[in-house]
């Protein structure tokens, strides 16, 4: 007798079932749903994820933003004055996870 045979609905659950749906992941995805384009600049993916913060985001909050932006999204290039990466969506990435 196995632990699986009294819950046999666990073996039929997803890998990963919550993957894309963090709080940081539905932002970044929502600010590139709103901007219409498949690019956009890091640091308008910064203010979408913080706009309700007071205060500048840490480099913590910036490399948050940083690291899923490089699952979901590749980067062009700089753009001046400041040097913010310009992102485009990656084709295999939707922007809203179902």
């Amino acid at each position: 007798m196995t632990k699986w045979s009294q819950f046999p609905n666990l073996r039929h659950r997803p890998h990963a079932p919550n993957k894309g749906r963090g709080r940081l992941q539905r932002a970044i995805a929502r600010a590139f749903l709103v901007a219409g384009s498949d690019t956009l600049s890091s640091t308008a993916v910064y203010d979408w994820c913080f706009a309700r913060d007071r205060h500048r985001p840490g480099e913590w909050h910036r490399y948050s933003v940083w690291r899923i932006l490089q699952e979901i999204a590749e980067p062009i290039r700089k753009v001046p004055p400041h040097g913010a990466w310009l992102w485009r969506l990656r084709d295999s990435q939707s922007p809203i996870k179902k």
